[in-house]
């Protein structure tokens, strides 16, 4: 997946597939530094995107039962949430926090949408 982001759920992705077992540890403490750059609508709507975009390339990759059956899924489902996406965004539109939140899920399904016909995200910056 390169610099698009995904590998390593395309690694655990792969492992489950082969029977790997996973442990949680709720002791564990994670924080990361989120740059302000990253805070803004149009990195929002840009990530959700590729997450969209890698998503359908794993499961066009490792999901189960017959390929075809896959991509045709994809491309119905992507194009169904797309358009209800895309009218919530409108509707919602006065309303900051939802306008966001549907506006991601519109870029979402476009990405799963471009995958299934080959498109690849590029590399986020």
């Amino acid at each position: 997946y390169g610099l698009t982001g995904g590998e390593d759920t395309h690694l655990f992705g792969r492992l489950k597939n082969q029977g790997a077992k996973f442990v949680n540890c709720y002791e564990g403490w994670i924080s990361e530094y989120v740059p302000s750059e990253r805070a803004t609508i149009k990195y929002i709507v840009m990530k959700s995107y590729i997450k969209g975009n890698d998503y359908t390339r794993r499961y066009l990759e490792m999901g189960k039962g017959k390929k075809v059956v896959r991509l045709v899924k994809s491309v119905f489902i992507s194009i169904f949430y797309g358009i209800t996406s895309m009218l919530l965004s409108l509707i919602l539109f006065p309303k900051k926090y939802w306008r966001i939140y549907w506006l991601s899920k519109v870029s979402s399904n476009w990405g799963h949408l471009v995958a299934a016909f080959g498109h690849y995200s590029e590399p986020y910056k």
